[in-house]
């Protein structure tokens, strides 16, 4: 499942128009970009990331995507958040329960 999946599935389950959805998933596809430096400019290059920075509307789908990360995960798992970077851990005495929870963690997400 990709990011454009997991953001369209949230729109429908928050209750948003068809044509919210539709919007959403054509900005999210064959995203590209060049770049210019004084008079030379790149090739054309398609976005290998499926959220784009820098537009406005790009908080709305990467927050539908946290929300489900934070929904999938529970205690003792913990989680920070700073603008876009997000740390997953947890504290214990004993290492290896704790990375066989942190391992089923991971696996969860990507579920």
């Amino acid at each position: 499942m990709t990011w454009r999946d997991n953001i369209l599935r949230s729109l429908v389950n928050l209750g948003f128009t068809r044509n919210v959805a539709h919007y959403i998933n054509n900005f999210l596809q064959e995203r590209t970009f060049t770049v210019r430096i004084n008079n030379t400019v790149s090739s054309v290059t398609r976005l290998q990331t499926e959220i784009p920075q820098g537009s406005v509307i790009s908080a709305t789908p990467f927050l539908l995507n946290i929300n489900n990360i934070f929904q999938k995960l529970s205690p003792p798992i913990k989680t920070d958040l700073f603008a876009d970077d997000l740390v997953i851990f947890t504290r214990g005495k004993d290492l290896g329960s704790m990375r066989n929870l942190m391992q089923n963690s991971l696996q969860d997400l990507q579920e």
